[in-house]
């Protein structure tokens, strides 16, 4: 057979391209979006903590004998009328540095000073002059009299019997040297108990005498006895901010 009639004709050759099947494509898959990666929640600041702002009471409470001790008083030598025999003795004979040193611890405050005598506690809490010193007592005394300060007035008469001693309510600092028979001291202490008194009461004293002593062992607040850095006869402070 002749090799030429082996080729395909031109139609022949059409034909066998158009029956060839088209290639099959890979069918497109489309891809599944990354999932979004949760982002850390950012750490929280933490505020350093505030220093705890000391008290006055604890203040008081921290006072040393020694600290007293040192005061410079030289000031105080130099006024006509001071009552030189009490008002220098040292911490623990005398509370009248430990008064002082009191005063500073305010600024801006009315302080009640209750049994004016001769002045010299009033005159010791009226050390720091951005106060104001009321002191009380139901008898006229020349000394006390003679101590001016303007920041310092003496009254006569019962400070109870004062506007109804709203006055004492609202000071943050009273001291109570009176009768020392313990019926006052008594009554007082009621009044501010019952009237919702929040300060501090300093007491002269408390164990002068067994009534004293009983009035002492009755409050029912908390109290603190200063007597190593205050008077030889006892010293002690009420809190009445937490009754």
């Amino acid at each position: 057979m002749n090799s030429e009639n082996l080729q395909p004709t031109e139609h022949q050759e059409d034909a066998t391209l158009e029956n060839l099947p088209e290639q099959e494509q890979a069918p497109v898959t489309e891809q599944a979006p990354e999932p979004e990666q949760e982002q850390a929640p950012e750490p929280e600041q933490v505020q350093p903590a505030q220093p705890k702002e000391t008290s006055v009471l604890e203040k008081i409470l921290a006072t040393t004998k020694e600290e007293l001790d040192s005061m410079d008083l030289s000031a105080y030598r130099n006024r006509p009328n001071t009552p030189v025999q009490w008002f220098f003795g040292n911490a623990g004979e005398e509370h009248y540095r430990l008064l002082i040193k009191i005063s500073t611890l305010f600024n801006g405050q009315t302080l009640y000073d209750i049994g004016t005598y001769e002045g010299s506690s009033a005159l010791a809490l009226a050390h720091n002059e951005t106060n104001f010193v009321l002191s009380h007592d139901l008898a006229y005394n020349n000394i006390a009299q003679s101590l001016k300060k303007p920041n310092m007035n003496l009254l006569l008469g019962d400070v109870l019997n004062f506007d109804g001693g709203r006055g004492l309510l609202n000071s943050p600092f009273i001291m109570l040297d009176t009768s020392h028979d313990g019926s006052y001291e008594h009554r007082f202490y009621h009044f501010l108990k019952h009237n919702g008194y929040k300060g501090l009461l300093f007491l002269d004293d408390i164990f002068l005498n067994e009534p004293m002593r009983m009035f002492w062992d009755s409050i029912t607040e908390p109290k603190y006895d200063l007597t190593n850095i205050g008077h030889f006869s006892g010293n002690g402070i009420v809190d009445f901010s937490k009754s």
